[in-house]
């Protein structure tokens, strides 16, 4: 089995979106209502 794929330049769907800064990342999104949360842990076992 031969595989000419390894080691060569692939073209990425969202490289031209990220080079040009019109990529959307989850950061960017603003959703209404949208609830936050924190886990917050305790350093003392019980």
């Amino acid at each position: 089995m031969k595989t000419d794929i390894i080691g060569q330049p692939q073209d990425r769907v969202d490289g031209k979106l990220k080079v040009t800064g019109r990529a959307m990342y989850p950061g960017d999104r603003q959703e209404e209502n949208l609830a936050h949360g924190y886990l917050l842990t305790s350093k003392v076992a019980k």
